[in-house]
Order: C-alpha cells, then structure tokens, then sequence
C-alpha cells in the first residue's frame, strides 16, 4: 500500500464521475481489517484541514477486487436505487495477480455512530426509513449484509444514505462476496455469519442454506440496538463448525451452545409491545425462527415514529421553509391499494337487489313518490340505508400502518406551500383518500348515500379506477393534473364520480388546457372588464391584510394598488378546462384558477359564454385576493366567508369546538357575496344581450347597471348560458374543498 499521506489527485480519473480538487489527502485511519491477502481500510479524507471524505482502499488478489469493482458499478449506476451516495472518485490499479480498488465519497450529513445520543424521535426517523430503504432495495434485487453505523449517513436533507456498498449484494450473486467475509465486523454479523467467520473455510458448502433477507434483518436489529445504547450480547459454547451445521442442516441447538441476553434490555427501553415483538424476531439467533420481511418492519416503526412524533400541527409551520418530508412510492402504492379494495368491496355491496333497483327510474335518484310503486319506493331505502351500514363497517376495520400513512399524505399535502409551483401529487392524491375514508365514516349517511345513488345512476357500472389512478401517474402535463387533482377534492359525489373515475374507455386527460393569457383579445376583454372602477372598490374589501403604503400615499391608494397587481396575477394564472359536471370554476390551494368555457368547445364563442366566463372569473379573484396572505394549504382551508357573523361570545368559543365537518356548514361563499354586491342578485342564467351590455356598461350608477342589466337578461328568443347558484341536493366531498363555483342544478 502506498503511504496514508498519498494524495489522490494523482489517481487515474473514472469518465462518469467529477474532479477531485487538488488537495484532498487521506492521513488517518478509521478502521482496517485483514485477512490472508485480503486488506479493508477506511481512512478519514481531509481537505483545508476538514473531514470531508470518507476514503476505503480495498487490497487484494486481482479477482476479488474486480468483482468488487464492478458490483459496485452496477449497484449504483443500474439500480435505480437513490439510497446511496454517489462516489467522488474511484481508482482500480492492477499490478500481476494483486489489485488495489480505491474510492472516495463525500460526507453528507452525520454517521449514525455519532447520532446514538439525538432525541429518539429522529432517532425512530432514521430507522423507519433505513428500513424503507430495503424495502425498496428488495425489490431492485438487491440487499444489506449487515449496517456499519460508521458509514450510514442522516443527510442535510433528511435522508438516510449509504457511504459505502462494500456490505450490499445483489440477492443473486450473494455467493460472489461470502469469500470477503473476514473482513467483516463480527459484531454487525448474523448469528451463522460470524461462525462462518470464525472456522474460516468450507464457504462453499454453506451458502445454499444461508437466506440473505435473515441476516440482513438480523444486522438491523443489532444497528437498532447500537442506535439505543443496548450492548448485544451473542455467547457460542461449542466448537463453530459444528454449531453451524447444527443450525443450518439440523436446526437443531441447546440454549447453552447458543444464546444471547438482551430481552431484559429491549423489555427495559421499549414500551411498545410490537416493538418489542419486531425486535425480538429480528434478533433471534435461529435463522429458522427470524423474521425476513423488511415490510413488517417498516409498518411497525412507521406506527411509533408517528406515536413518538405526536405529528406537529400544520398551523405550527412557520416561515417560507418548505416540509421535504413525503410520501414513498411504497407507502403512495399501498394507499392505493386500500382506496381500490374499499371501491371493490363498495360496488359488491351495491350488486344484491340489483335488479330490483335497476327497475327504478335511472335518471331520477332518489325516487319520487308516484314514479313507482309504495312498496319499491320503500325497498329502495331500506336497500340504500342496508348498504350504507355495510360499507362504513368495511371502513372501520382499515389497518392502522394503512391510516398511518394517509394521515401521514394528509399531514404534508396540507403543509404544502402555496407559491411552491411543485405540487405533491402523490401527497395529493393520499390527502383526497384519507378525506375520502373520513367522509364515509361521517354519522351522518349523506357522503355514502351519494356514492351508492352515483352508481345506481350510472346502472352499477363499475368505473376504470385503477385506469385512472395510472394515467394521473403518468400524465406529464402539470396543467392536467392540477385540474384532475383539485377538481377531485371539489367535486360534489353524485354528479362527478363519474366524471372522475369513468367506466367508459377514453382518456381522462385527453382535454387540452389553455391559458387565458393566449387567447389575447378575449383576454384583453376580460381584463378591462376586472379593472373597471367599480369592481376594483369592492374587491378591495376581501383583502385579509392592507397594503403596506409609502409616505405621501393613503392606505386607501395603496389598497387598490394591491388589488390591481393580485388581479393581474390571477389573470396570468387563469386557465380554460372542461371542468366537471357541477363546477365551473375552481381555485386552486397553488393559486391558479380554472374556468369552464360554458361550451364544448375550449373556446367561447357566444357573448352570453363569454360573460358568464367573466363572471365566473371574477367570483374566483374573490377567492384568490382572500388567500393572498396564505403560506400553506392548511392556511387556506382554514380561510372562509362564514354565513353569518358570531357575534356572541359563547357562540364564538363553541365554534372553536366544532369538527371541520361541523365547520363546514358555516362556511359561506365570497365569490357569491360579491356577484350580489355587483348585481344585486347571485345570476341563474345570462343572455347574450345582457353579456354584450356586461363589458361595456358602465358601473358608476350600480342601481341604474341592474336595472338595465335584469331588462336585457330577460329578453326572449336569445342564446342564454347557465350560471351557479349552488349544487342542491347533493353532497360535496368535505375536508379539502378548495374555492369553487358551484352550477345551478
């Protein structure tokens, strides 16, 4: 080996990867271990007098260190894993029949050996995603021999890191690194490892027997004993070869030839019973009883990270600081998972008396008197009631990993924030499941009532959802999605279900999305029409905060300022979708705006369209201008127009109690609000002499505008365009309701 002072700007330089600075030298060792021919070595790489480097040489015959060389190649350039630290440089110098492979990795955060005295929140935090990071591992074929938490790293950013792969195999070639076992610490070793290690040969008659996934999970549970401070303690008595035959061929040993004592240490330290349980089946020295699944794991310290976490409130983020915690694709897949089996069990439970119900009126739900017989009529109910029973109860049995991790999408979709133009959409996506499973479980029956009457409507068809759910992952257009997934946590069950989830085979996101911004002269049209005086003095009063104004300025010019640029903002944010059937405008917690064009076409045609576009326009500013002071999602659902004003003081302390369904009942609606202070009126329908009069009239006069505005709009023999006015008679989906326009039934 060359001298520890060796700098390593002299070493040859692999194409994929940076340079490395001049000054980078490798002068104090870490660790080493030996055996026969073979040499491991850590060493601290320093630069300007830092610890920046971790440096590993690695000695040996020229066979063993090109394996090496290339399993580490594949591992992390053909992985696809994310879970290790991509090298700074590597050497290979081969000399006759002896090769030294050399590699050099930044440091990125803090070694879980020097994390063992942090808060046992981040310390549950650490290892619930190590244990992820197999997870996911497993499933890439590949998996951890055992953990040094030397070279285990807890990022700047969060995430657990492996400085080094010399431990990682992939499952199938784990044959390839048997003969480097020497050069492991015993300590981190599976029971049968460190016998292996201790006769030192005969490798080859082994491996068969040895499962790869048990003495992975064994090494974790030591790693998680280290991170608590419990010294393991393994005793062999016995000749090693002969216990490892026992072990792996007869599966036969005695406590005394074998044992450990750490069930007084874990019982002592952990409280939790299935923590205990896991760790105990991680440990256990027979590999034939050892746990081997990385999922089990997973769910339980899931489970205890969030207890020991007690999730901080939303309302407690402060600051710009985006939350970088978030949904896995694990977990994202797993919350699908559930929301498709409880639509499974939802539509088997419509199927009885299915032909009954499907001699009912399709196209009126529920049925009125008079359509059918008394005695249907009845059935009918009681059906609908039957139903509704069973699928609550299906919904109250979820599995808490499960809720876990819908609470958990929930929790940081809502602490999104909303100038951040990256939307979680699988956050997203779980926030609307878990509002969705909350809904179902409401005392009332109304949100389950819709969906069994959505599929009654739709004659018990059974929509494409696992479709859907694919072509919402897959779609690459951010405008699409954003439609999709707002519109989802807006829409109203009983006419959008299937507007959302369809059975028929089409593309859900085959419509286009264009901006208002392009369509210039209906832009223009627009924009004159919202910078008209009078609308800007009312606009003015759903500002949350005043402007800050100048010297020499009044608060009242600096207002109207403020106004201005949030309209020219919203306008530059508006977008023409399809929306669904009782929407047709919609504010988004990202703060765009979409609007449906009144027509089939992305494109109004009639002035009656256009007007009713500019009005539905206008009623969204409303909701935009309100949520201008607003950091996170969370800050905008708790922003609402309440119906009446809680004037007294034991009204107002009992409102403070009440659950966001409770809530939800005394919400208003601003946009509503200003149509009437414009109008005098909220407008159920709008004729194209009333929407040709509506851009050029003039507002000064408010009494004289409506008045001649409500002469032209009742003209007959005109087209005329339907405006909302509210959705009766159906429920909306509570929880996660953004600003929306509601169309008249």
């Amino acid at each position: 080996m060359s001298s520890c002072a060796e700098t390593i700007v002299e070493l040859e330089e692999d194409e994929n990867l940076s340079k490395i600075p001049d000054s980078i030298y490798y002068n104090e060792k870490i660790s080493e271990e030996t055996f026969n021919t073979l040499k491991l070595t850590y060493y601290k790489g320093i630069e300007e007098g830092e610890f920046r480097y971790i440096v590993r040489e690695f000695e040996g015959p020229t066979l063993h260190v090109k394996e090496l060389h290339q399993r580490e190649i594949a591992l992390i350039n053909g992985s696809g894993l994310h879970i290790f630290q991509p090298a700074y440089r590597r050497s290979l110098k081969v000399q006759d029949k002896f090769a030294k492979y050399i590699l050099l990795t930044h440091r990125n955060g803090t070694s879980l050996k020097d994390l063992v005295s942090v808060d046992e929140t981040i310390k549950y935090e650490i290892l619930t995603k190590l244990a992820r990071g197999q997870c996911e591992m497993k499933k890439a074929g590949f998996f951890n021999i055992c953990f040094n938490p030397e070279f285990v790293y807890f990022t700047d950013e969060r995430k657990v890191k492996f400085i080094d792969c010399f431990w990682i195999s992939e499952i199938k070639k784990f044959y390839e690194i048997l003969p480097l076992m020497n050069l492991a610490n015993i300590e981190q070793l599976a029971p049968e490892l460190r016998l292996l290690k201790l006769i030192r040969k005969n490798y080859e008659s082994y491996m068969s027997e040895i499962e790869p996934f048990k003495i992975s999970l064994f090494s974790f549970g030591v790693l998680f004993l280290t991170m608590f401070k419990i010294e393991s303690s393994f005793i062999f008595n016995g000749d090693p070869e002969e216990l490892l035959k026992k072990i792996l061929f007869s599966k036969v040993f005695t406590n005394k030839e074998f044992k450990s004592c750490l069930a007084p240490s874990i019982e002592f330290v952990f409280d939790n019973l299935s923590l205990q349980k896991t760790l105990f089946d991680c440990l256990v020295l027979d590999p034939n009883c050892r746990k081997s699944n990385y999922q089990d794991v997973y769910k339980v310290l899931r489970v205890c990270k969030n207890e020991k976490l007690k999730l901080m409130k939303p309302s407690l983020v402060e600051g710009n600081a985006e939350v970088i915690e978030e949904i896995t694709n694990l977990e994202y897949k797993e919350a699908c998972c559930f929301f498709l089996k409880a639509l499974e069990q939802i539509h088997i439970n419509c199927e009885p008396d299915k032909e009954l119900i499907l001699g009912l009126s399709i196209k009126d739900y529920p049925p009125k008197k008079g359509a059918v017989a008394e005695n249907i009529i009845n059935k009918y109910f009681i059906f609908k009631r039957w139903i509704s029973n069973r699928i609550k109860r299906d919904f109250k049995t979820i599995d808490k990993y499960i809720l876990d991790i819908l609470t958990k999408g929930d929790h940081y979709f809502n602490l999104s924030l909303c100038k951040s133009t990256q939307v979680k959409y699988k956050e997203g996506f779980v926030a609307f499941i878990y509002a969705f499973y909350k809904n179902i479980l409401i005392k009332d029956a109304k949100h389950t009532e819709e969906i069994i009457i959505a599929i009654l409507a739709n004659k018990f068809y059974k929509p494409l959802y696992g479709k859907i759910i694919k072509q919402f992952e897959a779609e690459e257009n951010i405008l699409k999605k954003d439609a999709f997934l707002f519109g989802l946590i807006s829409m109203t069950y009983r006419k959008d279900w299937y507007f959302f989830f369809p059975c028929t085979n089409y593309e859900l996101f085959g419509q286009t999305v264009l901006s208002l911004e392009s369509q210039n002269k209906f832009f223009n049209k627009i924009n004159n029409f919202m910078m008209k005086e009078k609308i800007i003095d009312l606009l003015i009063g759903y500002l949350q905060e005043n402007a800050i104004f100048s010297e020499g300025e009044s608060q009242e010019t600096a207002n109207r300022k403020k106004v201005i640029n949030i309209i020219k903002e919203a306008l530059d944010h508006t977008f023409i979708s399809i929306m669904p059937p009782s929407l047709y405008g919609l504010t988004t917690y990202s703060k765009k705006i979409f609007v449906s064009p009144f027509s089939d076409l992305l494109i109004p045609l009639s002035k009656d369209q256009k007007a009713a576009m500019a009005i539905t326009i206008m009623h969204e500013i409303v909701h935009f201008i309100r949520r201008n002071e607003c950091k996170t999602y969370t800050d905008i659902k708790n922003n609402y127009t309440p119906r009446r004003s809680i004037e007294d003081e034991s009204e107002r302390e009992n409102a403070v109690l009440l659950n966001e369904y409770e809530l939800n009942d005394l919400r208003g609606e601003s946009g509503f609000e200003m149509e009437i202070k414009l109008f005098g009126t909220v407008l159920e329908r709008i004729n194209e002499s009333a929407g040709k009069f509506l851009f050029i009239a003039d507002l000064t006069d408010l009494e004289s505008f409506r008045t001649r505005l409500k002469i032209k709009n009742e003209k007959t023999g005109q087209l005329s365009t339907k405006l909302g006015k509210g959705c009766s008679n159906s429920t909306s989906f509570t929880g996660l309701r953004c600003g929306v326009s509601l169309h008249w039934k």
